[in-house]
């Protein structure tokens, strides 16, 4: 079966979630190649009843109307969270722990630029984009996601690249159409919409393939680590993929943020098992 799939961006980890489904193509490790004894995280944790219970709909402050209007685009839902407040952690950059497809531990620089072009698709232009390493030939491993930034709260993929080191072209997933994410959402409420997908991968051309996306936001209140001093103040947010991008089997990718310092854990991101915060236990 072919899968393959903010930072301090909400777009991004939400995008995450999105180009979670996007590049899911297995790439056979060389012959001989012994992958080192790998632990995986806890990819879906249970989230506390009382982190599923949305914001009092008749609260002036949870009303999401006119966010795009208040200086710093601050969250309808999620507190203390600001679209540009997520967007500047991003820019700062961080260090991730990730686990490849192909069971590499490395660490990896996740950041943000804007003005970015897509480098397999020139023609893409002023585009956000998050990478983690850097995308260049030869890299061991890396990721890049494109996206349109400017509504906050509502991030646009417009594709992803895949960087691996036995392959000399990255792979890619491609929307004509940009998919826009929604990371707003009430926590518990669903919106789900369906995209065809340029993909290509070392293993096969490029061709163009369904894919049904529904993004589910989980927790406004989540605990940001496993530790028992974990503070209570992240966003999770879930990505189901299902379709011929996927393989036909439903993929789960989920994106878990905090306030001020981003991205800080994505499971089932495009190309890897997992993304996470370096010093996580910092929170």
């Amino acid at each position: 079966m072919n899968r393959s799939t903010p930072l301090a961006l909400p777009a991004l980890a939400f995008l995450a979630a999105v180009c979670a489904g996007c590049d899911y193509t297995e790439h056979a490790p060389d012959e001989g190649w012994v992958p080192d004894a790998i632990v995986y995280p806890d990819l879906f944790p249970e989230v506390n009843d009382l982190d599923a219970i949305s914001p009092d709909p008749g609260d002036a402050d949870a009303d999401p109307g006119g966010v795009a209007d208040i200086p710093g685009h601050p969250h309808p839902y999620w507190a203390n969270a600001t679209w540009d407040g997520l967007k500047s952690a991003a820019e700062e950059g961080a260090q991730y722990q990730v686990v490849s497809l192909h069971e590499q531990q490395l660490e990896l620089a996740g950041m943000v630029r804007d003005g970015t072009s897509m480098p397999t698709h020139p023609n893409a232009k002023n585009l956000t984009r998050l990478a983690f390493g850097s995308l260049k030939a030869g890299e061991e491993a890396a990721l890049g996601i494109f996206f349109d930034a400017k509504t906050p709260w509502r991030a646009k993929v417009k594709g992803t690249e895949v960087y691996w080191i036995q392959v000399i072209d990255p792979d890619y997933q491609f929307f004509d159409t940009p998919i826009e994410i929604p990371m707003d959402l009430p926590v518990g409420q669903t919106e789900s919409f369906d995209a065809s997908v340029r993909t290509r991968s070392s293993m096969m051309n490029e061709k163009v393939v369904s894919a049904h996306y529904e993004v589910r936001a989980i927790s406004y209140q989540a605990a940001c680590h496993d530790g028992a001093d974990a503070p209570r103040t992240c966003a999770v947010l879930r990505v189901t993929i299902s379709g011929d991008l996927v393989g036909g089997t439903p993929l789960d990718s989920e994106v878990t943020m905090h306030p001020t310092r981003g991205l800080v854990k994505w499971i089932n991101a495009p190309g890897f098992v997992s993304i996470v915060l370096s010093d996580l236990a910092s929170l």
